[in-house]
């Protein structure tokens, strides 16, 4: 018999169907659609990271212009220690999420209870860390880095470690959700808060390296 065009079986209707032109199309096939979200995702993901990639190499001839090599070696130092001080702080609970997420999604109160406990646990932890450094902070820290003063350079480190890390759980949050637009949204965001800060204090103010 030939074919009329028309599908043959139920399960061919699902899958198709119906143009403006009155002819059937097939519809995407479940890989198809998986390899366009995923694509989707990783153009979202990457114009963000590239974005603030290439806003901080534009960025770069500024900071060279207002900041001697002393200053740049300064922010360098500081920029470490809130660094390693994150990583400390954090307990590396960001990673916490992205791996239990999967596990709760399915019961609202079982994941509130944990993302809970994760932001709470991202609090608590870098204060109690950065609060024993602060104790003993203005005698330890001439012996670590005696080039740098501790305060503001390294004080300032400190309460960058503080809040650091449930940012970076809030974006995992997102990453695992697939919000990309929220995700990059808030990663370019905060990189433009943070140059603001930096342009009116080097530029404007002329302050340096504080």
């Amino acid at each position: 018999m030939p074919s009329t065009g028309e599908p043959h079986t139920a399960d061919e209707a699902r899958r198709s169907v119906i143009t403006p032109g009155g002819e059937p199309e097939r519809a995407a096939s479940p890989l198809s659609r998986v390899v366009l979200r995923l694509s989707r995702l990783a153009v979202t993901y990457g114009a963000g990271r590239l974005s603030t990639k290439a806003l901080g190499v534009l960025l770069v001839p500024i900071y060279t212009r207002f900041l001697t090599p002393a200053d740049l070696g300064i922010v360098a130092t500081a920029a470490l220690v809130a660094s390693i001080l994150g990583l400390i702080g954090k307990l590396h609970q960001d990673a916490s999420v992205l791996r239990f997420y999967y596990d709760f999604r399915d019961s609202r109160e079982e994941l509130g209870r944990f993302l809970g406990g994760v932001m709470c646990l991202v609090i608590v932890a870098p204060v109690a860390v950065v609060s024993c450094l602060l104790l003993g902070g203005g005698s330890v820290a001439p012996r670590l880095v005696p080039q740098i003063p501790f305060r503001p350079h390294l004080l300032y480190a400190l309460l960058t470690a503080v809040f650091s890390p449930l940012p970076a759980a809030a974006l995992m949050l997102y990453r695992v959700r697939e919000q990309a637009g929220r995700y990059t949204a808030a990663q370019v965001g905060s990189f433009i808060l943070t140059t603001a800060f930096i342009l009116y204090f080097v530029v404007l103010r002329g302050e340096g390296a504080l």
